[in-house]
């Protein structure tokens, strides 16, 4: 004879770590519940600012553009290049007279035609001179030592013109170089700033871009801090209330025990049953 027997239990437990110090934990809600996520006067004051003053920047996308359009055009820098142009052009002209081949020529000396008819009228008279005193004026040796005097004289004039005309024209021409190489180099150096400004250009031309986009930069900026000021609130109260939610913790559990036993024991469990019902002299 055997049979078995099953038992079911069920048991509670719960904890409270934070049982001493719930009067101040619920403080701290309650408090959290006042705590308004909405922008309070001030900050919506602050942020109707921000979106009033959002298109500031943009005022001066205007000046901004025109630089910019002024720079790309090269920023004036060759504007002199006309005038710089006309002055060497000018100069030019002016050394023409100079570098011409026929200004070589002694007898187109402006001046030295009076010159040497001046020289050679006080040589035939002083030689003549002698000559006429001597007698022998018309002579042979008067006809040849004028031809001499003549030659000796209005020669060493001459040459010395030549020489001075030819120095001239090499100066001249020495001057036209150095001024060509003065303007190339300055109309140079007026392209390489059109270029340098050019490329400004491209600069401020960004700028202006960014003065334009800066009122939409700024009304998008404050309306984050409008939305993001009350969520970070309530980040905040979450943060402090989700963990204090978490605090104890609370359990149930069941279980269900069976027991085998033989035919004797259950025997002997049910006989102690019953002799618990007899009365005691009965027992005996």
């Amino acid at each position: 004879m055997g049979g078995s027997s099953s038992q079911k239990t069920t048991t509670n437990s719960q904890t409270q770590p934070w049982a001493p110090a719930q009067g101040t934990l619920t403080g701290i809600l309650g408090g959290l519940s006042t705590v308004n996520p909405q922008l309070n006067p001030t900050q919506s004051a602050a942020i109707a600012g921000l979106e009033s003053n959002a298109g500031f920047l943009g005022n001066f996308a205007p000046g901004a553009t025109g630089i910019a359009n002024s720079l790309m055009s090269g920023g004036g820098a060759t504007a002199t290049a006309p005038m710089i142009n006309d002055a060497y052009a000018q100069y030019q002209k002016a050394l023409a007279p100079f570098t011409n081949p026929a200004s070589l020529n002694p007898y187109n000396t402006p001046g030295f035609s009076d010159a040497l008819a001046a020289n050679g009228a006080d040589i035939t008279n002083q030689v003549n001179g002698m000559f006429a005193g001597a007698g022998r004026d018309l002579s042979g040796s008067n006809v040849q030592t004028l031809s001499r005097g003549l030659a000796q004289g209005q020669g060493q004039l001459i040459a010395n013109q030549y020489n001075q005309n030819a120095a001239n024209a090499l100066n001249a021409a020495g001057a036209a170089y150095g001024a060509g190489n003065t303007t190339g180099g300055i109309l140079g150096g007026l392209n390489q700033q059109a270029l340098a400004n050019q490329q400004a250009g491209l600069g401020v031309a960004k700028t202006a871009q960014g003065f334009s986009n800066d009122a939409f930069n700024q009304m998008l900026s404050a309306e984050a801090q409008r939305s993001g000021i009350p969520l970070s609130i309530l980040q905040q109260i979450a943060g402090i209330a989700t963990p204090i939610a978490g605090l104890g913790s609370q359990s149930n559990s069941t279980s269900d025990t069976e027991s085998q036993m033989s035919g004797a024991q259950q025997f002997a469990t049910i006989a102690g049953g019953l002799g618990n019902l007899l009365p005691r002299s009965s027992r005996s």
